[in-house]
This record gives C-alpha cells, structure tokens and sequence, in this order.
C-alpha cells in the first residue's frame, strides 16, 4: 500500500516545476540555479529554526511529563508521607521515567502500572499517557525536519554541481 500511495505523489521542489529543473540541468539561461539554491537555504532556514524551536520544546514535555507522573497528592497524608519516605528517602519505591511513561503508552495496562509506581499521583494515569504520546509526536516532527533540512543542504549541493557544469 504504501509503495502504491508513493507512486501517485508528484515530487515538489521548493515551488520549482518539472520544467524549471529541466532547463537549469540543461543549462538554459532562464534558469538560474543560484535561485534555486537560495530558495532551498530559505526553506532550509525555516525548517532549522523549526527544528530548534521542537527542540525546546520537546525538553520541556518531557520534563513535564516526569514531573505529572512522579507528582504526589493524596487525601491521605499519612500515607503520602509514608509513600515518599519509601520513594525518596528509603528508595524502596521506583520513580516513573520517561522510558517507563512511553512502555505505559504501548502497553495494554499502562494505566494500571503507572498506579501502581505511584499511587498517589495527582494526575490521573490517562493524562500521562496522553501527555507521552504528545511528546512522541513531537519527536516524530523533530526527526521530519530535521531530516528535510539535511536534504535541502543535499539538494543544494547536487543543483551547484549541476550549475557549475561539474
């Protein structure tokens, strides 16, 4: 399926047309491939300040993420006291990592562990999960440009070649 659905994209190129490529490789005057490279460092621009912009960001939930799952609140302060004695002072109860929050996404009873390591978590154990999924989304546009200004840096290349006659 994905083959098939691949075949059917038309390829684009920063705004270029199949025609524009074809005159710059065969070297027609009208078409510049300096223009064609400083179109790409633009684009290539957008996506690095994108990329950097996810970055934060992305370091941001994930703190946010560790902080609302190892979070504690309870009507029962006596228990919560008892609970983070073990938890900090003790270590006899886990914290809940990062890597822990994203294997509760995949897993059919992450809500049930995530109660379990912390029982006394004040948000409840769907708004974690959500939260990690979020920054799993994140991450997947962080990868995306960043992977698409690499290939505006290739392709800018591959049109200078093209340009010089090389």
């Amino acid at each position: 399926y994905a083959e098939m659905s691949n075949q059917k994209q038309t390829p684009v190129v920063c705004g270029l047309s199949a025609d524009a490529m074809v005159r710059l490789v065969r070297r027609d005057a009208s078409a510049s491939a300096e223009a064609v490279q400083q179109r790409l460092a633009e684009l290539e621009a957008v996506l690095s300040d994108r990329a950097r912009a996810d970055y934060v960001e992305l370091r941001s939930k994930v703190a946010q993420v560790l902080t609302q799952a190892n979070a504690v609140q309870s009507p029962d302060s006596a228990g919560v006291f008892e609970y983070l004695l073990r938890r900090d002072l003790c270590q006899l109860e886990q914290r809940v990592t990062f890597e822990y929050a994203m294997g509760c996404v995949l897993s059919s009873v992450g809500h049930d562990d995530l109660r379990l390591v912390n029982p006394h978590a004040s948000a409840p154990p769907s708004a974690i999960v959500d939260a990690a999924i979020g920054v799993a989304l994140l991450s997947g546009r962080l990868c995306l440009a960043k992977r698409a200004s690499a290939q505006c840096r290739a392709l800018a290349a591959r049109v200078a070649a093209v340009g010089s006659g090389v």
